[in-house]
């Protein structure tokens, strides 16, 4: 994969392999037919190098073969921004935002629209931000944190003092399981804006990956007084809570967690990760009632409600559901959902049932 080599290539500091890879992606976008994919590539590494005025006829090529794709609008819209050309940013972005709505473009955006100046080192996180599509075919199990690395080591050298650059670095070192510098570049940015509800919320999850909860519940907390729209802080220390028995705090904060959701839903502004959120929440919320408060049909619509939200590929989810169907006496239904080697078990308590 071209891609992989040119990470490698970098990485190694190689600039001959670098120049070789380059080339075989400028060869394949000479073809008649050539992939869009390979087009973003190019575009995406002639950014990485600082080649924002190369890159910009390479993504208009893959934007017009793949206008749908919102890594090229974003990638698009950085070097735009590179080049001083903040109208074209704005549009590149817009079309971005409207593909599919992740926080950071909606800000990046709203910034460009306000005419801020300083907005370079917040574009530039367009390049390793986890929403960026470009590598997820990659057959390296490690090639993600290839990328994490270099773009780390990139803006690093570049701004060190940005606060939302220092955020980004928290939460990519949190991705990479490096919990101790995530930590110290989260407590960096908090010193310069002390109510960061995403760094907060990284604190809460640092210390959950330490067993921690009472440390995490705190951050947690503090996370949603700065942001009561924070979803992410919320369901996790709902979660948290839950798991000490708190039952009744924990139910109120996922019912608020998911009327933030169902109000996003009606404005079409939910995007995937906040869907998967949702998931969580529903699933939480269903064992809150089925336990707390004996609910077991409250408790089924929930989860019903889970996996019309988009939790109906994750086993987990269509197991709970699945059980809950069974204790409600859905024989036919909880079967459909349940795999053969389990059938014939699950017939024989069905049959006990009906006797």
């Amino acid at each position: 994969m071209v891609s992989t080599e040119l990470v490698e290539a970098m990485l190694n500091e190689d600039e001959t392999r670098f120049q070789n890879g380059i080339s075989e992606l400028l060869s394949l976008s000479r073809m008649d037919d050539v992939p869009a994919l390979a087009l973003l590539e190019l575009g995406y590494f002639l950014l990485l190098r600082g080649l924002a005025a190369m890159a910009i006829p390479y993504l208009e090529q893959a934007a017009a073969l793949s206008p749908r794709n919102r890594d090229i609008w974003t990638l698009k819209c950085l070097g735009h921004v590179r080049l001083g050309q903040r109208q074209q940013a704005i549009d590149s972005m817009a079309v971005a935002v409207d593909i599919e709505s992740f926080p950071e473009d909606i800000n990046l955006l709203e910034a460009l629209q306000a005419g801020e100046a300083s907005i370079e080192s917040q574009a530039a996180s367009v390049l390793f931000h986890p929403s960026l599509s470009l590598f997820d075919d990659s057959s390296e199990a490690n090639f993600h944190n290839r990328i994490y690395r270099f773009a780390l080591h990139q803006i690093e050298r570049t701004d060190s003092n940005n606060v939302e650059i220092i955020s980004e670095l928290a939460k990519c070192y949190y991705r990479l399981n490096e919990l101790e510098r995530a930590e110290g570049y989260a407590k960096r940015a908090l010193a310069s804006k002390p109510c960061c509800s995403e760094c907060l919320t990284l604190l809460g999850l640092i210390e959950t990956n330490r067993k921690r909860d009472k440390d995490a519940i705190e951050y947690y907390r503090q996370a949603v007084e700065c942001d009561g729209q924070a979803l992410l802080a919320r369901i996790n220390l709902a979660s948290a809570i839950q798991s000490e028995g708190g039952w009744s705090e924990s139910r109120s904060l996922l019912e608020k967690a998911l009327q933030l959701v169902q109000n996003k839903e009606e404005k079409g502004a939910l995007n995937e990760s906040e869907r998967e959120w949702a998931c969580i929440g529903l699933d939480l919320l269903a064992s809150n009632v089925g336990v707390s408060e004996h609910d077991v049909v409250r408790e089924l619509a929930l989860r019903e409600q889970a996996l019309e939200v988009g939790c109906s590929k994750t086993p987990a989810f269509i197991a709970n559901f699945a059980l809950c169907l069974f204790f409600n006496a859905k024989f036919e239904r909880f079967l459909r959902y349940t795999s053969y080697r389990h059938k014939l078990a699950f017939l024989e308590c069905l049959e006990f049932q009906r006797e």
